[in-house]
Protein backbone atom coordinates (compact mmCIF):
# COMPACT_ATOMS: atom_id res chain seq x y z
CA UNK A 1 0.00 0.00 0.00
CA UNK A 2 1.66 3.46 -0.99
CA UNK A 3 1.13 6.11 1.73
CA UNK A 4 2.39 8.81 -0.20
CA UNK A 5 3.98 10.60 -3.37
CA UNK A 6 6.65 12.95 -2.94
CA UNK A 7 6.31 15.01 -6.34
CA UNK A 8 10.28 16.23 -5.36
CA UNK A 9 11.31 12.33 -6.06
CA UNK A 10 8.89 9.86 -5.80
CA UNK A 11 8.71 8.03 -2.08
CA UNK A 12 7.15 4.77 -2.11
CA UNK A 13 6.74 4.18 1.91
CA UNK A 14 5.25 0.52 2.00
CA UNK A 15 3.55 -1.44 4.58
CA UNK A 16 3.99 -5.25 5.43
CA UNK A 17 1.32 -7.24 4.71
CA UNK A 18 0.47 -7.91 8.10
CA UNK A 19 0.25 -4.23 8.41
CA UNK A 20 -1.94 -4.00 5.14
CA UNK A 21 -3.98 -6.65 6.79
CA UNK A 22 -4.28 -4.44 10.23
CA UNK A 23 -5.42 -1.38 8.28
CA UNK A 24 -8.65 -3.04 6.70
CA UNK A 25 -10.22 -3.19 9.38
CA UNK A 26 -11.51 -0.59 11.68
CA UNK A 27 -10.60 -1.90 15.58
CA UNK A 28 -7.28 -3.84 16.44
CA UNK A 29 -5.43 -5.13 19.26
CA UNK A 30 -2.61 -2.96 19.26
CA UNK A 31 -0.05 -2.39 22.02
CA UNK A 32 0.54 1.52 22.60
CA UNK A 33 3.08 3.61 23.76
CA UNK A 34 5.07 1.93 26.48
CA UNK A 35 5.00 -1.68 25.40
CA UNK A 36 6.29 -3.47 28.60
CA UNK A 37 4.10 -1.96 31.17
CA UNK A 38 1.21 -1.87 29.28
CA UNK A 39 -1.14 -4.50 28.15
CA UNK A 40 -2.71 -4.79 24.95
CA UNK A 41 -5.60 -2.60 24.30
CA UNK A 42 -8.25 -2.05 21.54
CA UNK A 43 -7.75 0.68 19.60
CA UNK A 44 -9.42 2.40 16.21
CA UNK A 45 -8.03 3.21 13.31
CA UNK A 46 -9.09 6.74 12.18
CA UNK A 47 -11.42 7.24 9.14
CA UNK A 48 -9.67 7.51 6.38
CA UNK A 49 -9.13 11.07 4.62
CA UNK A 50 -6.70 11.99 1.80
CA UNK A 51 -4.89 14.86 2.23
CA UNK A 52 -3.39 17.44 -0.57
CA UNK A 53 -0.30 19.18 0.50
CA UNK A 54 1.08 22.39 -1.56
CA UNK A 55 4.36 24.36 -1.15
CA UNK A 56 5.07 27.76 -1.45
CA UNK A 57 8.47 26.88 -2.32
CA UNK A 58 10.28 23.32 -1.18
CA UNK A 59 14.06 24.49 -1.84
CA UNK A 60 13.18 26.60 1.63
CA UNK A 61 14.41 23.64 4.06
CA UNK A 62 11.99 24.66 6.72
CA UNK A 63 9.07 24.71 4.63
CA UNK A 64 10.65 21.02 3.10
CA UNK A 65 10.48 19.94 7.04
CA UNK A 66 7.28 21.36 7.28
CA UNK A 67 5.42 19.10 4.56
CA UNK A 68 7.31 16.04 6.24
CA UNK A 69 5.96 16.74 9.55
CA UNK A 70 2.43 16.91 7.71
CA UNK A 71 2.96 13.98 6.14
CA UNK A 72 4.44 12.28 8.87
CA UNK A 73 1.13 13.10 11.25
CA UNK A 74 -0.70 11.53 8.40
CA UNK A 75 1.37 8.49 7.98
CA UNK A 76 0.77 7.89 11.82
CA UNK A 77 -2.92 7.71 11.36
CA UNK A 78 -2.55 5.66 8.34
CA UNK A 79 -4.03 8.34 6.19
CA UNK A 80 -2.79 9.45 2.35
CA UNK A 81 -1.37 12.50 0.90
CA UNK A 82 0.39 13.70 -2.31
CA UNK A 83 2.55 16.29 -2.28
CA UNK A 84 3.20 19.10 -4.97
CA UNK A 85 6.01 22.12 -5.12
CA UNK A 86 4.58 25.28 -6.30
CA UNK A 87 8.45 26.43 -6.92
CA UNK A 88 7.24 30.62 -6.07
CA UNK A 89 4.43 30.32 -8.62
CA UNK A 90 0.47 31.14 -7.92
CA UNK A 91 -0.50 29.63 -11.23
CA UNK A 92 1.26 26.29 -10.42
CA UNK A 93 -0.62 26.55 -7.01
CA UNK A 94 -3.83 27.15 -8.34
CA UNK A 95 -3.68 24.44 -10.60
CA UNK A 96 -2.37 22.08 -8.03
CA UNK A 97 -5.17 22.79 -5.63
CA UNK A 98 -7.83 22.63 -8.80
CA UNK A 99 -6.40 19.12 -9.17
CA UNK A 100 -6.83 18.07 -5.46
CA UNK A 101 -9.87 19.49 -5.27
CA UNK A 102 -10.64 17.27 -8.33
CA UNK A 103 -9.44 13.97 -6.79
CA UNK A 104 -11.75 14.93 -4.03
CA UNK A 105 -9.38 15.01 -1.39
CA UNK A 106 -10.80 15.71 1.98
CA UNK A 107 -8.35 18.66 3.23
CA UNK A 108 -5.72 20.47 1.74
CA UNK A 109 -3.09 22.27 3.46
CA UNK A 110 -1.16 25.61 2.02
CA UNK A 111 2.81 25.71 3.48
CA UNK A 112 3.68 29.43 3.23
CA UNK A 113 1.26 30.56 0.49
CA UNK A 114 -0.59 33.56 0.87
CA UNK A 115 -3.94 33.41 0.93
CA UNK A 116 -3.99 36.25 -2.11
CA UNK A 117 -1.81 34.04 -4.33
CA UNK A 118 -4.16 31.11 -4.27
CA UNK A 119 -7.42 32.89 -4.56
CA UNK A 120 -8.57 30.77 -7.19
CA UNK A 121 -7.70 27.66 -5.45
CA UNK A 122 -8.96 28.21 -2.30
CA UNK A 123 -12.55 29.57 -4.23
CA UNK A 124 -12.82 26.20 -5.94
CA UNK A 125 -11.90 24.31 -2.75
CA UNK A 126 -14.91 26.21 -1.04
CA UNK A 127 -17.11 25.12 -3.11
CA UNK A 128 -16.65 21.83 -3.17
CA UNK A 129 -16.60 22.13 0.95
CA UNK A 130 -12.97 20.69 0.87
CA UNK A 131 -11.09 22.96 3.99
CA UNK A 132 -7.73 24.56 3.41
CA UNK A 133 -5.34 25.08 6.12
CA UNK A 134 -2.42 27.37 6.61
CA UNK A 135 1.21 26.26 7.61
CA UNK A 136 4.48 27.36 8.42
CA UNK A 137 4.58 31.25 6.81
CA UNK A 138 1.82 33.42 8.54
CA UNK A 139 -0.86 35.34 6.48
CA UNK A 140 -1.81 38.69 7.99
CA UNK A 141 -5.14 37.94 9.77
CA UNK A 142 -6.86 40.33 8.20
CA UNK A 143 -6.50 38.80 4.77
CA UNK A 144 -6.40 35.03 5.60
CA UNK A 145 -9.53 35.23 7.92
CA UNK A 146 -12.28 33.75 6.18
CA UNK A 147 -10.45 32.01 3.50
CA UNK A 148 -8.28 29.24 5.52
CA UNK A 149 -10.43 26.64 7.55
CA UNK A 150 -7.63 27.49 10.06
CA UNK A 151 -4.49 29.51 10.16
CA UNK A 152 -1.42 27.96 11.67
CA UNK A 153 1.61 30.40 10.39
CA UNK A 154 4.26 31.50 12.94
CA UNK A 155 4.29 35.43 13.79
CA UNK A 156 6.36 37.02 11.35
CA UNK A 157 6.74 40.11 13.46
CA UNK A 158 7.99 38.19 16.11
CA UNK A 159 10.50 36.22 14.16
CA UNK A 160 11.54 39.29 12.37
CA UNK A 161 12.17 41.85 15.51
CA UNK A 162 14.39 39.34 17.49
CA UNK A 163 16.68 38.78 15.12
CA UNK A 164 17.08 42.46 13.95
CA UNK A 165 17.56 43.35 17.79
CA UNK A 166 20.63 40.74 18.52
CA UNK A 167 22.44 41.97 15.26
CA UNK A 168 21.99 45.31 16.56
CA UNK A 169 23.14 44.21 19.93
CA UNK A 170 26.03 42.25 19.45
CA UNK A 171 27.48 43.69 15.98
CA UNK A 172 29.43 47.05 16.78
CA UNK A 173 27.51 49.68 14.55
CA UNK A 174 25.86 47.55 12.83
CA UNK A 175 25.63 48.13 8.78
CA UNK A 176 23.78 46.05 7.45
CA UNK A 177 23.36 44.69 3.98
CA UNK A 178 18.92 43.79 3.98
CA UNK A 179 18.25 41.20 1.26
CA UNK A 180 14.08 41.18 1.82
CA UNK A 181 11.36 40.37 -0.23
CA UNK A 182 7.67 41.46 -0.76
CA UNK A 183 6.74 37.95 -2.85
CA UNK A 184 4.91 37.05 0.47
CA UNK A 185 3.44 38.59 3.67
CA UNK A 186 6.70 36.89 5.72
CA UNK A 187 9.13 38.89 4.11
CA UNK A 188 6.96 41.74 3.87
CA UNK A 189 6.63 41.37 7.98
CA UNK A 190 10.15 40.80 8.88
CA UNK A 191 11.38 43.29 6.55
CA UNK A 192 8.85 45.81 8.74
CA UNK A 193 9.92 44.57 11.81
CA UNK A 194 14.10 45.12 11.56
CA UNK A 195 13.55 47.95 9.47
CA UNK A 196 11.75 49.35 12.83
CA UNK A 197 14.33 47.88 14.94
CA UNK A 198 17.15 49.21 13.28
CA UNK A 199 15.42 53.06 12.95
CA UNK A 200 15.44 52.82 16.72
CA UNK A 201 18.32 51.35 17.75
CA UNK A 202 22.00 54.19 18.24
CA UNK A 203 24.69 53.46 15.47
CA UNK A 204 23.31 50.91 13.40
CA UNK A 205 22.26 51.18 10.26
CA UNK A 206 20.92 49.19 6.98
CA UNK A 207 23.67 50.17 4.39
CA UNK A 208 21.68 48.70 1.25
CA UNK A 209 18.45 47.21 1.33
CA UNK A 210 17.16 45.00 -2.02
CA UNK A 211 13.99 43.05 -2.52
CA UNK A 212 16.10 40.36 -3.54
CA UNK A 213 16.21 37.18 -6.29
CA UNK A 214 15.28 34.64 -3.47
CA UNK A 215 16.66 32.11 -5.50
CA UNK A 216 20.23 33.31 -6.73
CA UNK A 217 20.80 36.02 -4.17
CA UNK A 218 24.46 36.23 -5.02
CA UNK A 219 24.34 39.58 -7.70
CA UNK A 220 22.86 41.16 -4.86
CA UNK A 221 25.22 40.38 -2.36
CA UNK A 222 27.67 41.92 -4.95
CA UNK A 223 25.43 45.25 -5.24
CA UNK A 224 25.21 45.29 -1.52
CA UNK A 225 29.50 45.83 -1.20
CA UNK A 226 29.59 48.02 -4.67
CA UNK A 227 26.77 50.53 -2.92
CA UNK A 228 28.11 50.23 0.70
CA UNK A 229 31.85 48.79 1.47
CA UNK A 230 31.50 49.24 5.22
CA UNK A 231 28.74 46.66 5.23
CA UNK A 232 29.76 44.50 8.44
CA UNK A 233 26.13 41.76 8.32
CA UNK A 234 24.34 40.25 5.92
CA UNK A 235 20.67 39.86 6.75
CA UNK A 236 18.87 37.02 4.40
CA UNK A 237 15.17 37.15 4.87
CA UNK A 238 14.45 33.57 3.61
CA UNK A 239 16.37 30.43 4.71
CA UNK A 240 16.76 29.15 1.04
CA UNK A 241 19.22 31.78 0.70
CA UNK A 242 21.98 30.98 3.04
CA UNK A 243 23.98 28.96 1.03
CA UNK A 244 24.24 30.59 -2.38
CA UNK A 245 24.78 33.63 0.16
CA UNK A 246 27.44 32.48 1.52
CA UNK A 247 29.42 31.31 -1.53
CA UNK A 248 29.33 34.80 -2.78
CA UNK A 249 30.80 35.99 0.59
CA UNK A 250 33.74 33.51 0.08
CA UNK A 251 33.77 34.73 -3.55
CA UNK A 252 34.41 38.10 -2.37
CA UNK A 253 36.69 37.44 0.31
CA UNK A 254 34.19 38.27 2.56
CA UNK A 255 33.21 35.43 4.54
CA UNK A 256 34.20 37.14 7.80
CA UNK A 257 31.14 38.80 7.50
CA UNK A 258 28.32 36.98 9.32
CA UNK A 259 25.28 36.19 8.13
CA UNK A 260 22.18 36.28 10.11
CA UNK A 261 19.00 34.44 8.67
CA UNK A 262 16.10 31.82 10.24
CA UNK A 263 15.88 27.93 11.30
CA UNK A 264 18.33 25.55 12.04
CA UNK A 265 18.10 23.34 9.25
CA UNK A 266 20.91 21.38 8.89
CA UNK A 267 22.51 23.36 6.32
CA UNK A 268 22.22 26.18 8.24
CA UNK A 269 23.79 24.57 11.69
CA UNK A 270 26.41 23.51 9.02
CA UNK A 271 27.56 27.07 7.93
CA UNK A 272 27.14 27.89 11.71
CA UNK A 273 29.58 25.51 12.43
CA UNK A 274 32.07 26.67 9.71
CA UNK A 275 31.66 30.42 11.04
CA UNK A 276 29.79 32.15 7.99
CA UNK A 277 26.47 32.48 10.36
CA UNK A 278 26.47 33.54 13.69
CA UNK A 279 23.19 34.41 14.62
CA UNK A 280 19.66 32.48 13.88
CA UNK A 281 16.09 33.16 14.28
CA UNK A 282 14.07 30.23 14.84
CA UNK A 283 10.98 28.60 16.28
CA UNK A 284 9.50 24.67 15.72
CA UNK A 285 7.92 25.61 12.62
CA UNK A 286 7.60 21.82 11.69
CA UNK A 287 4.62 21.53 14.28
CA UNK A 288 2.18 23.99 12.51
CA UNK A 289 1.61 20.73 9.82
CA UNK A 290 1.11 18.24 12.31
CA UNK A 291 -1.44 20.77 14.39
CA UNK A 292 -3.05 20.66 11.08
CA UNK A 293 -3.52 17.01 10.82
CA UNK A 294 -4.33 16.38 14.29
CA UNK A 295 -7.18 19.26 14.25
CA UNK A 296 -8.84 17.76 11.05
CA UNK A 297 -9.13 14.50 12.86
CA UNK A 298 -10.56 16.55 16.04
CA UNK A 299 -13.02 18.42 13.61
CA UNK A 300 -14.24 15.43 11.30
CA UNK A 301 -14.50 13.26 14.13
CA UNK A 302 -16.65 15.37 16.75
CA UNK A 303 -17.72 17.74 14.80
CA UNK A 304 -16.30 20.89 16.58
CA UNK A 305 -15.25 23.99 14.81
CA UNK A 306 -11.51 24.29 14.19
CA UNK A 307 -9.29 25.40 16.66
CA UNK A 308 -7.37 28.46 15.87
CA UNK A 309 -5.40 28.85 18.76
CA UNK A 310 -4.55 24.77 18.64
CA UNK A 311 -0.74 25.73 18.11
CA UNK A 312 -0.65 28.14 21.31
CA UNK A 313 -2.66 25.11 22.88
CA UNK A 314 0.32 23.01 21.74
CA UNK A 315 2.71 24.42 23.41
CA UNK A 316 3.46 27.11 20.67
CA UNK A 317 6.22 27.52 18.56
CA UNK A 318 9.20 28.45 20.87
CA UNK A 319 10.50 31.35 19.37
CA UNK A 320 14.96 31.80 19.84
CA UNK A 321 17.78 33.66 18.58
CA UNK A 322 19.96 30.41 18.54
CA UNK A 323 24.13 31.06 18.33
CA UNK A 324 25.84 28.04 18.27
CA UNK A 325 25.11 25.24 15.69
CA UNK A 326 22.63 22.65 17.33
CA UNK A 327 19.06 22.10 15.81
CA UNK A 328 16.83 22.49 19.08
CA UNK A 329 13.75 20.81 17.33
CA UNK A 330 13.40 17.37 16.50
CA UNK A 331 10.44 15.91 14.18
CA UNK A 332 10.08 12.69 16.56
CA UNK A 333 9.86 15.35 19.40
CA UNK A 334 7.50 16.88 18.35
CA UNK A 335 5.38 14.09 17.24
CA UNK A 336 5.28 12.12 20.24
CA UNK A 337 2.83 14.36 22.51
CA UNK A 338 0.44 14.38 19.36
CA UNK A 339 0.67 10.19 19.38
CA UNK A 340 0.40 9.81 22.94
CA UNK A 341 -2.78 12.31 22.57
CA UNK A 342 -3.76 10.05 19.74
CA UNK A 343 -3.45 6.45 21.78
CA UNK A 344 -5.29 8.14 24.56
CA UNK A 345 -8.00 9.36 22.42
CA UNK A 346 -8.41 5.43 21.08
CA UNK A 347 -6.74 5.03 17.79
CA UNK A 348 -4.14 3.42 16.57
CA UNK A 349 -0.99 5.28 15.22
CA UNK A 350 0.99 3.04 12.62
CA UNK A 351 4.25 3.39 13.46
CA UNK A 352 5.38 5.33 10.56
CA UNK A 353 5.86 8.93 10.90
CA UNK A 354 9.54 9.20 10.04
CA UNK A 355 9.74 10.21 6.26
CA UNK A 356 12.51 10.62 4.27
CA UNK A 357 12.31 12.20 0.34
CA UNK A 358 14.81 11.21 -1.88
Amino acid sequence: MKLGIHKRGVVPILLASSLVATMAITSVTSTVSGAASHPKTTCTKAPSQKIGIVDLLAASPIDFLTDQATEAAANELGWTWTFNDSGYVAATANAQILADVAAGDNLIVTTSWDAAGIAEGLAAAAKANIPVVETAAGNLPAVGAGKFAAMYGENESVMGSILAKYIVSHVRHADIAELWTNANYAGVLRHNAIQSVVANAKGAKIGYAVNANLLAPQANIQAAFAADPKINAVYLIFDNMNVAAASELRTLHKAKIKIYGYFTEASNVALMRSGQIAALATDNLPKTGIVAVDQFLNVTVNSVPWDQNAVASAGGLQYKVVTKPVQPFSLAATMAPFVKKWHSEGYCTFGLGQVTHQ
